[in-house]
């Protein structure tokens, strides 16, 4: 019997989507991403991951600046400015060398920044574990993404290089 202070009020529902992403990640997502890293040299794979880290910092930027973090804020703008010309789209991160920090801010840590408690554990169907505070996150990073405009048959094969991708940084940790 659960109380009502539980820390997963919605248990049933994450379990099943913990079981889909399971299952997905097992049968389809792991096996292309471990045949990706097998015929993908290593600095074509970090040029790719340099390239989608790229297009969405400006979700970056945004937070930085909402959190009132305005050194930063202009930091991050000059990070995506220099990684977008002079890094060729973001393939290279020519700004890390140049003294400008990569940093990982988002809507969830800029909710938190302003009082608003995480809410709700979910764990959400292809994106994982998550909290209620995080969900406007998704819209954001959503808006700001370039890739977010493209449309026709380019899409599809972008969106699951980028999925291939991050699953295949994520092996080591994994195998773990």
């Amino acid at each position: 019997q659960k109380s009502a202070a539980s820390p997963d009020p919605i248990e049933p529902a994450n379990r099943v989507f913990y079981d889909f992403n399971e299952g997905l990640d097992k049968h389809l997502i792991k096996p292309i991403a471990e045949g990706y890293v097998k015929i993908t040299p290593e600095p074509i794979r970090n040029s790719v991951t340099n390239f989608f880290d790229n297009l969405a910092y400006l979700n970056v930027i945004l937070n930085s600046f909402l959190q009132g973090k305005f050194d930063q804020g202009f930091s991050d703008a000059g990070r995506f400015i220099m990684n977008s010309t002079l890094g060729i789209a973001g393939l290279f991160d020519v700004a890390t060398p140049a003294g400008m920090p990569r940093h990982n801010e988002d809507v969830g840590q800029t909710l938190a920044t302003w009082g608003v408690g995480r809410g709700t554990y979910l764990y959400l169907p292809v994106q994982g574990p998550d909290t209620a505070r995080n969900l406007p996150n998704i819209a954001t990073k959503l808006a700001l993404n370039p890739l977010t405009y493209i449309s026709g048959a380019i899409l599809f094969p972008i969106t699951a290089l980028n999925v291939i991708n991050i699953r295949a940084n994520l092996l080591d940790a994994t195998n773990i």
